[in-house]
């Protein structure tokens, strides 16, 4: 008895008392743990035949297998079962029937529960890296692509000036491009691969000057809310903090198809014991809709990437990704509760800071170099259309161009030169050699030459092998000509190689790591 009160395990035992009849099983014994399995105080039921024990389970309670256990002397897996269901939590057991002394059975559950818990968030996490392996590799591509577009499109529209007709085609094209890369951000983000740079952010003064474009995105059918009495100051990447807001927006802006309220709110709370967030002082973020709500089924799956209720041609499934990914790398949480006709109240948590919000200066424009024609640019890039169209568009600001498919001929190209290369431009990710160590090749020929890098996912240049030395200047694909010159003309102005701070106002594309 008291070996099996100590075992974690539960065990029921039943003996046979007529071989050839199943229903003869009688319990002969089960320790506490049993109780709880079943539903049952089974020591009041000692001596009871099978079918007079009203045991909840889900499976196993064939009395014809636990007889044939006892008959054959030969163990039975039943695999993992599910107890429970009707007292308020599901738990899962690895059920086995062993056989016994005096024609008897012993059946065990193994309580499996956390570990299959922890096997899902395994499996969820391993598809995680996968698939945001596939979207570092898509965004590279891709990006060098919608750079393509962008730098075509830039060149041609002075040509097309005057041809409304014309312009207008050219808008759509860039704003087809500007969604691509909007998409593209998105896969990054809900894999978690996006380069965010955090700085402190007021919760309160945040909302109020998203309200405009809140207003424009969910329509005039539905009534817009945004409450924030104090100060809430987090830190954070605003341009993915917008993100966040927008899709939950859009979200709940198609969950009320006949109009609303959507309402946004800013907190500064303090969690304890809380069984989703750890405790500690956190800026809230509220975003609660009157719309349809959600059913458990469609709760459950909610932040699952690809997974959409909407109609073909309406949802990616990325947008509650997109955020809870978002929220993640953030070093935040989130939440949701829903009912069918309920509406939807998504709560995010993000880490109080106590810094002050640090207004940023006025944009003024960048400053302009007349001509560039008296320096030399060594261009290495291994897309061929993306290092013809930068190739073009430094050669039309004036610059003198040596152009290189990869690392090795970009040094012979330097050795032959008989003159000083003053600015290397370089991809970040190529063939056999790094863009970082290239540059520290070329550095022992020409000490005064300046390194921009480029690449289509910014993570590249953050990790292993290809990682930047601190300050380097980077430009983010995809990128406009206009960007690129800029960011050119101030490094050139620069007086040292490693001088720190942004190089250009489009510091989302182009700045220092």
């Amino acid at each position: 008895g008291d070996i099996l009160e100590n075992m974690p395990a539960a065990v029921i035992v039943w003996r046979l008392d007529d071989l050839e009849d199943p229903s003869s099983l009688r319990l002969v014994t089960a320790n506490r743990q049993a109780d709880a399995v079943v539903g049952v105080s089974l020591g009041e039921r000692i001596g009871e035949r099978f079918a007079d024990v009203p045991l909840e389970l889900n499976g196993p309670d064939d009395p014809i297998a636990y007889a044939t256990v006892v008959r054959t002397s030969e163990p039975i897996d039943f695999g993992e079962r599910s107890t429970g269901a009707g007292r308020g939590g599901v738990r899962w057991h690895q059920v086995r029937a062993f056989p016994l002394p005096d024609r008897s059975v012993g059946i065990v559950f193994h309580d499996v529960t956390d570990q299959r818990e922890l096997a899902t968030q395994l499996q969820h996490a391993q598809r995680l890296e996968v698939i945001g392996r596939l979207a570092g590799g898509v965004a590279h591509d891709f990006n060098n692509l919608l750079t393509i577009i962008n730098g075509y499109s830039e060149m041609l529209r002075p040509k097309i000036d005057g041809d409304a007709s014309a312009i207008e085609d050219l808008d759509e094209i860039e704003r087809a491009s500007h969604s691509a890369h909007q998409l593209t951000r998105q896969l990054l983000a809900f894999g978690r691969r996006q380069v965010l740079r955090p700085e402190p952010i007021d919760l309160r003064s945040f909302l109020g000057s998203s309200r405009r474009m809140l207003n424009r995105l969910i329509g005039e059918d539905i009534e817009l809310c945004v409450v924030g009495h104090d100060p809430v100051i987090v830190c954070a990447d605003a341009g993915q903090l917008e993100q966040v807001l927008l899709n939950l927006a859009v979200n709940a802006r198609d969950a009320m198809p006949a109009g609303g309220k959507l309402f946004v709110e800013s907190n500064l709370v303090e969690i304890g014991t809380d069984p989703v967030v750890p405790a500690g002082k956190y800026g809230m973020l509220t975003v609660s809709d009157t719309g349809l709500g959600m059913d458990a089924s469609t709760l459950a799956r909610a932040f699952e990437p690809f997974f959409t209720t909407k109609e073909v041609g309406r949802g990616t499934g990325l947008g509650l990704s997109t955020v809870h990914g978002i929220v993640k790398q953030s070093g935040g949480h989130i939440t949701v509760k829903s009912e069918p006709g309920e509406g939807t109240t998504f709560t995010i948590y993000l880490p109080a800071i106590d810094e002050t919000v640090i207004e940023p200066e006025p944009v003024t424009s960048p400053v302009r170099i007349c001509s560039m024609a008296s320096h030399t640019v060594l261009l290495v890039e291994d897309d061929e259309t993306v290092r013809f169209l930068v190739q073009k568009v430094l050669n039309r600001a004036g610059l003198t161009v040596l152009e290189a498919r990869d690392p090795d001929q970009a040094m012979r190209l330097a050795d032959r030169f008989t003159g000083s290369i003053d600015l290397l431009i370089t991809d970040v990710v190529m063939p056999r050699q790094s863009g970082s160590e290239l540059a520290a090749r070329l550095a022992m020929r020409f000490p005064a030459i300046k390194v921009i890098y480029m690449s289509g996912y910014m993570r590249e240049a953050c990790s292993g092998h290809c990682k930047l030395p601190p300050n380097a200047m980077f430009v983010q694909k995809p990128f406009v000509p206009a960007d690129l010159i800029d960011g050119v003309q101030r490094v050139l102005q620069a007086e040292r190689v490693g001088r720190t701070g942004p190089i250009s106002n489009r510091c989302d594309r182009f700045g220092s790591l």
